[in-house]
């Protein structure tokens, strides 16, 4: 496993550390790229996830989401068509908040200490093709990423005992791409048709700030990528990777859709028994498949 600090001593803007996050990631070393973007008296950004059309399969802004619980729309963008919409258990909404600098999040439901699986809160995103291509990246290289604001308590019980960011695909499916928070331990699975390879990073998130994580796979190596803005606009970045037999990830049906907050079984329907949902706010969700 290799782990790599990086703070970069130039300030960026939200949209065009978009094009240059894009650019580092495609670099042969793990050296992070950074553009002046701030304009004087702007508020400095907090993330760099952003969401310019880089030619991305899906792109989830939420600048133009609103609040609301079962069946509310999310607006998608991106080079496959998709619909969205907030899927629910025990009647959760979700509510937009501010993301300084970036526009805005959406706000998953809260931690509740007392939930069983009938009234654990979960207000999820899923995330459904509606054409070609789909979100199936195949035996492509592709980059999962989103930024995330953790809430002080995100974990404690059998049905809520972690924070499920984005993935598709369950543990048990025949495939699944995944970012997810445990103990506040950021991690990425990547599952294919030739075994599994799960990435943890060795840091711990901080509650109440945002903080930008991204799953990437190329080819056997699959790494994990934690980024936060500082105060004076300078990127912190850390790295972790490990390699394994993956395969491709065509093991699932096309309707199956890709989540946000939470973790559906293949129809779509949240699931409640081991919900683990996302506790905080989500914000510049994206899956870019690297063809």
């Amino acid at each position: 496993m290799d782990t790599l600090t990086v703070r970069a001593s130039t300030r960026v803007g939200r949209r065009s550390a978009a094009l240059v996050a894009a650019v580092a990631a495609c670099a042969a070393g793990p050296l992070l790229l950074v553009s002046p973007g701030v304009a004087p008296g702007a508020a400095a950004a907090t993330s760099v996830a952003a969401t310019g059309d880089l030619g991305r399969e899906l792109v989830l802004d939420l600048d133009t989401a609103v609040a609301g619980g079962e069946g509310t729309r999310v607006p998608t963008a991106g080079t496959s068509p998709t619909t969205a919409e907030v899927r629910t258990n025990a009647d959760a909404v979700v509510r937009v908040v501010r993301h300084e600098g970036a526009g805005r999040a959406l706000r998953l439901p809260s931690f509740a200490a007392g939930a069983d699986a009938t009234t654990v809160p979960v207000a999820l995103v899923a995330v459904t093709s509606t054409g070609s291509p789909d979100l199936d990246p195949g035996a492509s290289d592709f980059v999962l990423g989103a930024s995330v604001r953790l809430d002080a308590t995100s974990t404690g019980t059998r049905v809520d005992n972690g924070d499920n960011v984005v993935q598709r695909g369950t543990f048990d499916a025949a495939s699944q791409m995944k970012l997810q928070v445990d103990g506040r331990t950021p991690s990425c699975r990547v599952k294919g048709a030739e075994g599994a390879v799960t990435v943890f990073a060795d840091t711990r998130l901080r509650a109440d700030r945002w903080f930008d994580l991204t799953c990437r796979r190329t080819g056997a190596t699959v790494t994990l990528v934690r980024e936060r803005v500082l105060a004076d606009g300078t990127v912190a970045r850390r790295s972790w990777s490990r390699n394994g037999p993956i395969g491709s990830l065509s093991g699932l049906a096309p309707g199956v859709p890709l989540t946000v907050g939470g973790k559906t079984d293949p129809t779509g329907a949240p699931l409640s028994a081991s919900a683990d949902p996302m506790n905080g706010s989500i914000d510049d969700v994206y899956l870019d498949v690297l063809d």
